[in-house]
């Protein structure tokens, strides 16, 4: 997660990335006015909803929408996926010529969506073994690409009898109207490059989480990673109670905060509706 300011301090754009050099490297090359100083904070395994939800809760915490999360959005996407392969070339070169070992696929310099991509061929011999890891691994090289739009793509299953591969097209490429077109022109691509004798790669529904009765236990786990945020700005929240989609708060803090939180917790399925209740001593 990072937080790009200009040389006024104000935040223009927030975002997500797998490679937080290559963005920052992108935006600074196609926007140079406006990348003067940056904000982080780094996850280990985190899921994209937990993600999402930090970044809803930084934009919160500003009182207004960075004009990159929001009528210059396109730019600030358009700016890695121009600039991603002279960004790579970069990095590479400030590096010495030592061999090294990456532990993740780079992206390619040409987008692999793009018509003029080269047609893969149908693995090679000495191609990678088919496991989820592997499968997860390669499809890094496109998800620079998917991220940028504001989707991404996991691993459902891989069937070993088959050879297929079965994916699961998350954010807005999950609702993508050209969610076909994607499979095909780049993610497909891919894989058949580094696999051999490929069968099917399929887009499927995620599976359905099992239903669970909303508890307060479950609300405070949704909390949880925007809470950092919520003390850093002098804010305190505590659940009253959770029941029938119903949460209700006891809250005290800036008011903007409030707007964050509700979005968080509304990111669950099982909570309809937030309440927030005044702590005692402090106006409604």
């Amino acid at each position: 997660m990072y937080a790009v300011a200009d040389e006024a301090g104000t935040v223009r754009f927030v975002g997500i990335s797998r490679n937080l050099a290559v963005s920052l490297a992108a935006h600074a090359s196609a926007l140079p006015d406006r990348v003067s100083a940056v904000r982080t904070h780094t996850f280990k395994d985190a899921s994209r909803p937990a993600m999402e939800q930090l970044k809803r809760a930084w934009i919160a915490e500003l009182g207004y929408t960075p004009d990159g999360n929001s009528e210059d959005a396109r730019r600030w996407a358009d700016s890695i996926r121009a600039s991603v392969g002279t960004a790579e070339a970069a990095e590479a070169a400030a590096v010495p010529t030592a061999p090294t070992t990456p532990t993740m696929p780079t992206p390619p310099t040409a987008s692999p969506f793009s018509e003029e991509a080269p047609k893969a061929p149908s693995g090679g011999e000495g191609g990678l073994e088919l496991t989820v890891s592997n499968v997860d691994k390669v499809l890094d090289e496109v998800r620079p690409y998917l991220v940028a739009d504001g989707g991404n793509v996991a691993v459902a299953s891989v069937d070993d009898d088959t050879r297929s591969v079965y994916l699961v097209l998350e954010g807005a490429c999950g609702s993508c109207p050209s969610s076909t077109v994607t499979m095909k022109m780049g993610i497909e691509r891919v894989l058949r490059e580094k696999f051999v004798d490929l069968g099917e790669v399929a887009a499927v529904e995620p599976v359905a989480e099992e239903s669970k009765p909303l508890t307060i236990e479950m609300v405070e786990e949704t909390l949880q990673p925007i809470m950092p945020a919520i003390r850093g700005l002098g804010g305190s929240v505590e659940v009253l109670s959770a029941a029938g989609g119903v949460v209700k708060l006891c809250y005290q803090g800036p008011a903007k905060i409030r707007f964050g939180i509700d979005l968080a917790l509304k990111d669950n399925p099982a909570i309809t509706s937030v309440e927030f209740v005044e702590a005692e001593g402090e106006a409604a």
